[in-house]
């Protein structure tokens, strides 16, 4: 749920919130699957482009006629609108006496900023990995000899019929695959891949390698970790895997079609740095707005279960 905007309409750090805006981590894959768009406005319209829109069209033009007008069906809109999330960390007056002032308001500004990624990490995984959206011809659950993990399994002919079978589909040919670590580790390590490396003779066998070999422009494995109430640690990518297609662009914009983006507000992250009445502790707050939206899982095929 989104929280009261009273705070965060204060005027921000403005050094903590440039260390905030520049802040990530490896184990962040969830920008690379559904590329972050910028938005000036708290709700907005987004376009979502059907299979139709890549359907070759006659567009012949006789002598005197008139040009060809598209067949292609109007674009179907939806509307998005912005969450707010924070999270806030204290620093007492007598730790600033004691120790390195900025250095203990950037640790906090991490700390903080940490915490509200972790949940739009998960909240784009969910997403990704809902797979009851996805059309039952864009999904299969793996068991037994098909799981990944299985020496009779075949990952690489499984992604390429995948593959293919959204091109014909849709006309878009899946770019990235998505997985969790559980997942990566069976692939990389499944007995008739290496096979067919091997053949292929390509040498040391690493991820880009991988990439390559399947056709694709990118293997995204997620690491990074949920820590629950109960201090219990899970990954919060998990044994699943996602075939998708992505733009290519590193400035994409909502009106290219796409498995999906998220969305962030102008300005945000930002970071409000606000002491209480005494003067004794000094509130570090982060704010982010965002959303994240699947917006056709008819461009994605998903690998349920790749781990026995």
């Amino acid at each position: 749920m989104g929280n009261s905007l009273v705070n965060a309409n204060a005027l921000p750090n403005l050094v903590l919130t440039k260390i905030a805006q520049g802040y990530s981590q490896a184990d962040y894959i969830g920008s690379l699957v559904l590329p972050e768009i910028t938005e000036n406005q708290f709700n907005f319209t987004v376009p979502v482009y059907g299979k139709d829109f890549f359907k070759i069209a006659n567009t012949l033009r006789a002598p005197g006629a008139d040009p060809a007008k598209t067949s292609t069906e109007a674009v179907d809109t939806i509307k998005l609108g912005l969450d707010e999330y924070s999270q806030y960390e204290t620093i007492d007056r007598l730790e600033l006496e004691d120790g390195d002032v900025n250095k203990l308001k950037v640790y906090k500004t991490k700390l903080v900023l940490q915490q509200i990624l972790n949940g739009r990490e998960l909240a784009i995984a969910t997403a990704v990995n809902d797979y009851a959206s996805y059309p039952t011809a864009n999904k299969v659950t793996l068991s037994s000899t098909t799981q990944w993990s299985h020496a009779d399994s075949d990952p690489y002919q499984q992604i390429i019929d995948a593959k293919s079978a959204i091109r014909l589909a849709t006309g878009v040919t899946p770019n990235q695959l998505t997985m969790g670590e559980a997942a990566w580790n069976d692939l990389q390590l499944n007995v008739k891949l290496l096979a067919r490396l091997t053949d292929a003779r390509v040498g040391i066998v690493t991820k880009e390698v991988i990439t390559k070999f399947l056709g694709l422009d990118a293997i995204n494995v997620g690491g990074a970790i949920n820590r629950s109430e109960a201090g219990a640690n899970s990954f919060i990518w998990q044994d699943n895997a996602v075939l998708h297609f992505t733009p290519k662009s590193p400035t994409p914009n909502k009106y290219e079609p796409s498995f999906g983006y998220s969305f962030k507000r102008n300005g945000y992250p930002r970071v409000v740095e606000t002491p209480n009445s005494f003067g004794d502790v000094t509130q570090i707050t982060a704010y982010y707005q965002y959303a994240v939206k699947v917006l056709n899982y008819e461009v994605a095929y998903m690998f349920k279960d790749t781990s026995a």
